[in-house]
């Protein structure tokens, strides 16, 4: 089990009770692509992610700062509009990852936050809540380099706005043809590799919720944040 997880893990069950009154806000289904467009943009454009980065050490003494980071940077980048579909960050919504992303605990709030959206939108049915899942978090899932974090964001991205392919993984049959379907994505020429690929559809296989959340927020603040 890799320290890293542990170490996040501990911190999010001490933290949880912060993270949970942070999150009281309203989270529309076009709020949750656009998160999905901005985390691709952040993974895609390296000097996006790198000019975000400098701006979040600055957020709880500069007021001008944070509206920065929502006007210029949150709100353009999480825009989508193609095939007949559009999305956005709305201020909001915005407002509330501004204020997670300058939290002295943002690794844990955001990591987390991150995870939930991403299984809801790329990796769930509409019909989800009625489904049962297993949300004890035993195994970390395998140890992910660069090179597969962005594919894991550019999985995640194409799962959320193709209904047809989303749908598709969450009725497949087996962890084979999961994993194989999973491994078949490939965006801007990165595709999950066999380790990824396997472990995330045992957990579809199984319903464990809380792993993929867990695995999903971990690496997608690394990839992205």
């Amino acid at each position: 089990m890799n320290f890293k997880y542990i170490a996040i893990g501990l911190s999010a069950l001490l933290a949880s009770h912060v993270a949970n009154s942070h999150e009281q806000v309203s989270i529309t289904q076009s709020n949750k692509l656009g998160l999905m467009q901005l985390l691709y943009n952040q993974s895609a454009i390296p000097e996006l992610r790198k000019s975000t980065n400098e701006l979040y050490s600055k957020l709880s003494s500069d007021k001008d700062v944070a509206n920065h980071l929502l006007v210029d940077y949150y709100m353009p980048y999480s825009e989508y509009s193609e095939h007949n579909q559009n999305a956005g960050i709305d201020e909001h919504y915005g407002k509330f990852l501004v204020k997670i992303s300058g939290h002295k605990d943002a690794e844990q709030h955001v990591g987390e936050h991150l995870g939930k959206m991403a299984f809801s939108t790329a990796l769930s049915s509409t019909t989800a809540s009625s489904e049962k899942f297993n949300m004890d978090v035993a195994d970390y899932g395998p140890d992910l380099d660069n090179e597969q974090r962005k594919a894991l964001v550019f999985a995640l991205w194409e799962l959320s706005f193709n209904d047809e392919l989303r749908g598709q993984l969450l009725k497949t049959e087996g962890t084979l043809n999961k994993a194989a379907l999973l491994s078949a994505i490939e965006v801007n020429g990165y595709s999950l590799d066999s380790t990824s690929s396997s472990w995330i559809a045992q957990q579809l296989h199984t319903g464990s919720k809380g792993q993929l959340e867990n695995f999903l927020g971990y690496n997608l603040y690394a990839a992205t944040w």
